[in-house]
């Protein structure tokens, strides 16, 4: 697990968290999967996006879960083809209630909504120092054999990009000049 630390950022308005993975072996075992996350920075606090491999024969899928205190609680696991397939995992975070809306695309595939929960709105609060932690996220742990997972990128983006953005500028029709 890596993360990006964002500390000096405060976190108040919603934010998208958004990557591809391409590593799910396509014969993916139960407890392979790897995706993204946001939490706290620590091993207990988090909500995580993965593709992920179902039980022996049991196909791949997306699964929504979220560890809140150290207990484990899945939102939604449905059967999805990602073992093998490249798999865009998407979530948008509001941190002002909690909400964490996920979504995922397989292979270029129209983006699927898939549920949502809600998380302590403490996660976002930079008062105490320390920042919201967002990052990727992979593990083969009880699983038969590893595997090498990759990301395409990881992209943290406001809902609502800020009004200082780059100025743009019209240079007017266009001009011929006679020589």
């Amino acid at each position: 697990t890596g993360y990006l630390d964002t500390e000096d950022a405060p976190v108040d308005e919603p934010f998208t968290v958004e990557t591809t993975v391409n590593g799910l072996p396509s014969d993916a075992e139960q407890f392979q999967s790897q995706g993204v996350f946001v939490g706290t920075g620590d091993q207990d606090n988090y909500v995580k996006l993965t593709a992920t491999g179902f039980s022996s024969g049991g196909g791949s899928g997306v699964q929504l879960a979220q560890e809140e205190g150290g207990s484990f609680t899945g939102v939604a696991n449905p059967t999805a083809p990602t073992a093998g397939n490249e798999t865009t995992l998407n979530m948008t975070v509001y941190p002002s209630d909690g909400t964490v809306e996920a979504y995922y695309a397989v292979d270029g595939g129209e983006e699927q909504f898939l549920d949502e929960t809600t998380v302590p709105t403490e996660w976002f609060d930079t008062a105490d120092g320390n920042g919201t932690a967002v990052g990727v996220i992979a593990t083969s742990n009880g699983a038969s054999s590893t595997f090498d997972a990759t990301w395409q990128y990881l992209d943290v983006e406001p809902v609502t990009p800020s009004e200082n953005q780059p100025p743009t500028a019209d240079a007017g029709a266009d001009q011929t000049v006679e020589e």
